[in-house]
């Protein structure tokens, strides 16, 4: 589970579009919660609409691969991508995937024009 919310927290950090000062007036969320079975982790930040449909597109192509999929991509990321400005390199998704062993179940609320609220939540089995 604390690697999952490590990268979510990353994942906040780096892709949040909005500048500290605005954070204040605009901040982003973690929830982490358990049911009988597993725990959760919702985040929810600010991005770009023009980011908004890649990063749903980018899900749904990433939820639609088994174990080894998520393995297979996640190697070739690694060879073929370099950094991009804001420090990553694509893999968090693919290890937030690959780490809790489920879908990611993610939703984006339009605010206006040039922003949307995204919401992401990653489900991780509890173990006895």
């Amino acid at each position: 589970m604390f690697n999952v919310l490590v990268e979510c927290l990353q994942n906040i950090s780096h892709h949040t579009e909005i500048s500290a000062a605005e954070s204040l007036k605009r901040p982003s969320v973690v929830v982490l919660g358990k049911s009988d079975n597993h725990f959760f982790i919702t985040t929810g930040n600010l991005i770009h609409n023009d980011n908004a449909s890649w990063l749903k597109e980018k899900i749904e192509v990433l939820n639609k691969l088994d174990k080894m999929g998520l393995k297979e991509i996640y190697k070739d990321t690694m060879v073929n991508t370099g950094f991009s400005p804001k420090g990553g390199a694509g893999l968090g998704l693919i290890d937030i995937l690959r780490k809790s062993g489920n879908k990611v179940q993610a939703e984006f609320e339009k605010i206006n024009n040039e922003l949307s609220f995204f919401t992401m939540k990653a489900i991780i089995a509890a173990t006895v």
